[in-house]
């Protein structure tokens, strides 16, 4: 099946309600408290493969997406909530040898399941909050608690963050044991300030389909909760005439407080 794909040349013949279509999720850039501290969580807890570094910011490639990170002082999730965070799909045998991973590291997690699907919560030693989802393969799912909204606890978001080691954690690599394997990027949940009009934003601007809804009113996906947004074209003939971004050497400083706007949508 393909793709149509929308150039200069046609913009001006599409109508009001065309949207546009993406090709893919290419990264999430997300804050941390120490980039050196933070490289080595991602290569030997998350199993990334590091490919850019610039000072204060590194990336990092997870399977089919790349998360970015830099250094600030706060950002991320709060301490006791659990949006936004940031989910991989992985299958039965991962996601146990995962689950004893983050015990090896002292990183605080919490395996539950809903119904036929094993979860798992933790954070990085920023703070940053991750989910994993296991629906096929998992042996020891009828050992994990049940979520929430199936009749098991709340889920103590406050108690996974923790003071990481990571000096004592940059010795993984002396020791052999298996890493586990992510299977794909899942989903992002993110803030939104008011539900209805997050729904209408990212079906009518962004041209999503509505998959699931419930009243907790606790997701979406600058949008106008001020969640910050980037469109990433690799083969646009057109950008060799942009001006370049500071970080690349050029002039552009991007305003990013006059993304910030009230939207009537």
């Amino acid at each position: 099946m393909e793709t149509a794909t929308t150039t200069s040349a046609t913009v001006a013949q599409l109508s009001p309600t065309t949207h546009p279509r993406f090709s893919g999720m290419s990264h999430v850039s997300l804050p941390c408290r120490d980039v050196e501290e933070s490289k080595i969580f991602y290569a030997q807890v998350m199993g990334g493969e590091l490919v850019h570094t610039i000072s204060g910011f590194v990336e990092f490639r997870l399977e089919d997406i790349v998360i970015g990170l830099s250094e600030q002082a706060d950002g991320g999730s709060g301490r006791d909530a659990e949006y936004p965070h940031y989910a991989f799909y992985i299958d039965g045998p991962n996601f146990e040898l995962m689950k004893n991973l983050l015990d090896r590291y002292g990183v605080p997690n919490h395996p539950y399941r809903r119904d036929a699907t094993a979860l798992i919560y933790f954070r990085d030693p920023s703070g940053n909050l991750f989910e994993l989802y296991c629906d096929t393969g998992y042996e020891g799912i009828s050992s994990l608690a049940l979520a929430p909204r199936r009749g098991g606890k709340p889920i103590d978001f406050g108690g996974l963050n923790y003071q990481w080691n990571s000096k004592n954690a940059a010795l993984g690599p002396k020791q052999e044991f298996h890493r586990p394997r992510f299977t794909a990027f899942a989903h992002a949940s993110l803030y939104c300030r008011d539900f209805e009009q997050a729904k209408r934003f990212f079906t009518k601007v962004i041209g999503g389909e509505l998959i699931h809804d419930v009243n907790d009113g606790g997701t979406g996906f600058r949008d106008p909760a001020g969640n910050l947004f980037e469109m990433y074209c690799p083969k646009l003939k057109e950008a060799a005439t942009f001006v370049r971004g500071a970080k690349q050497g050029g002039s552009y400083e991007i305003d990013f407080a006059g993304l910030n706007y009230e939207w009537n949508g």
